[in-house]
């Protein structure tokens, strides 16, 4: 009896030795196929942010703003600097100096909104396109602000990567 249970109990795991290394052999060939197909036949597609979608975004929506900066955000202020080069490594609230250049942080960003800007009366405006950036500048015509917004495509979506609030 006991050498009857013995052989059922070998017999058994033989028998699930073998199924289970089978599956398995099964299982790898399945992903290498499926792997061969993904890169071989599976067509990839990239989406392409057009800017000014982004840009009318940008400037509504204060989250999305901030998802969209590159901080520490290269840039420069008047307000806190008024000469960057002369400038010792500092931090502020707002911003900081390092390598006397000056930087935006995320800590306490004001969120910048389109309404302000889009007073025709009060700002001119200019647009600049390059191969993967686009540069805009906005000067007040009553108290000489000049803002400069620099917005560069990584990998199909917009960034803001430099930022400059300068009085005149």
């Amino acid at each position: 009896m006991k050498k009857r249970i013995y052989n059922l109990i070998v017999a058994a795991l033989i028998f699930g030795f073998f199924t289970d290394c089978h599956q398995k052999e099964n299982k790898n060939s399945n992903f290498n196929k499926e792997n061969r197909l993904t890169f071989t036949e599976k067509e990839s597609t990239v989406y392409v942010e057009k800017f000014d979608d982004f840009l009318v975004h940008f400037f509504c929506d204060s989250i999305f703003q901030i998802s969209r900066i590159d901080f520490p955000l290269r840039g420069m202020s008047t307000e806190f600097v008024f000469n960057e080069e002369k400038a010792r490594d500092s931090v502020g609230n707002f911003f900081f100096i390092k390598d006397r250049k000056f930087y935006w942080t995320k800590m306490n960003w004001t969120f910048i909104q389109s309404a302000i800007l889009n007073n025709v009366e009060d700002y001119s405006f200019l647009k600049k396109k390059g191969d993967n950036y686009y540069e805009i500048t906005y000067r007040s015509k009553l108290d000489d602000i000049v803002l400069f917004f620099r917005f560069q495509s990584v990998s199909g979506h917009w960034y803001l990567t430099y930022y400059s609030f300068e009085w005149n």
